[in-house]
């Protein structure tokens, strides 16, 4: 974004060219690299607004580049397109009700997920779930989760619920909203926003959000420290950062989908005991990963079973060996069943 930002200013081709090949390099690195060239091609809209049209196609190269490869290479395979399998849904299944069979925090963690169903409900908890990333309030659920005291738990709801509405309350101030450069930079997160939650469908890969966030509280803290004082300013930032502190001394007990770190503590000193035994419990948690392990630890002493992978690359070998490694008799090597 610099680069392009640059080669309106100089108007030189040489950014214009570097600029090109790193975002080649982002969107077919990366399936969020696709916003930057998206969020680079609107900055000059509202920001820059060249006289020659040819920077807004130049802009959007690395993304039609994409969908034209991807596109291409779609024709003769089964896998689906980013865009197939990201953006587009069945409209006779948009409005279908949750399945709340096997409970409310089942479905909640289902619909917040990495495969979120792409329905009505789906898209509406991922875009309810990133303004609240935006609000730094989706940290409270964590502190949430990692506190086991019942009162504390209660303050916790209330003091998210008191922040919301002090946070809240600036966005709907006459002057902030009046402010052109700050409805550029607004519309700008809006638009990011809606890529994300209906797009990408996902909340753990915003990092464009992230950015446009921090523009957004820079004025209003300036807002703040202009018509009111710069206590007030700092009281606003230090209520903003209040969640991360809270969440930090909970020695970032909770993160996302993964476990609890005391549970992965538990797991490693498990592990770190297991792979010294020579008998396998299957009960171990996360067994087949735990093999992975224990055959890699151990290869000195299996390593001639193990020679029945070599054939494999890295991708089958990890599919294969999870599913057909032996743990009875012949350890890390195939199963007699894998026929």
């Amino acid at each position: 974004i610099y680069l392009f930002l640059q080669a309106i200013k100089d108007k030189k081709f040489f950014y214009i060219f570097l600029y090109l090949i790193f975002s080649i390099l982002t969107v077919i690195n990366s399936e969020s690299g696709l916003i930057f060239p998206i969020i680079t091609f609107f900055l000059i809209l509202f920001f820059y607004r060249p006289n020659r049209y040819i920077y807004y196609l130049y802009a959007i190269i690395p993304v039609v580049l994409y969908f034209s490869l991807t596109y291409f290479l779609s024709i003769k395979s089964n896998v689906d397109t980013i865009f197939e399998n990201r953006a587009i849904f069945d409209i006779r299944y948009f409005f279908e009700l949750p399945n709340f069979e096997n409970g409310f925090k089942s479905f909640i963690l289902e619909y917040r997920s990495r495969s979120s169903p792409k329905n009505f409900f789906g898209y509406t908890i991922i875009f309810l779930d990133n303004i609240l990333n935006f609000l730094n309030l989706s940290t409270y659920e964590y502190i949430f989760r990692s506190i086991e005291i019942f009162y504390l738990k209660i303050l916790v709801i209330i003091n998210a619920i008191a922040i919301s509405i002090y946070l809240l309350k600036f966005f709907f101030r006459r002057n902030i909203l009046n402010d052109k450069l700050f409805l550029k930079y607004l519309l700008l997160f809006f638009i990011a926003l809606v890529i994300y939650s209906f797009v990408f469908h996902r909340r753990d890969i915003c990092i464009v959000l992230a950015l446009f966030s921090s523009i957004i509280y820079v004025y209003v803290f300036d807002y703040i420290k202009i018509y009111y004082s710069k206590i007030k300013a700092f009281l606003f930032l230090f209520v903003l950062l209040s969640p991360s502190l809270m969440y930090a001394l909970t020695g970032f007990e909770e993160v996302y989908e993964m476990r609890s770190r005391s549970f992965i503590k538990q797991i490693h000193l498990e592990y770190s005991n297991a792979i010294k035994s020579d008998k396998i419990n299957k009960d171990i948690p996360y067994y087949k990963d735990f093999m992975s392990l224990y055959c890699f630890r151990n290869y000195n002493k299996f390593k001639n079973n193990l020679d029945s992978f070599k054939e494999y690359s890295m991708y089958e070998f990890e599919t294969i060996f999870s599913k057909h490694v032996d743990i009875d008799n012949n350890i890390c090597s195939f199963n007699k069943n894998i026929e």
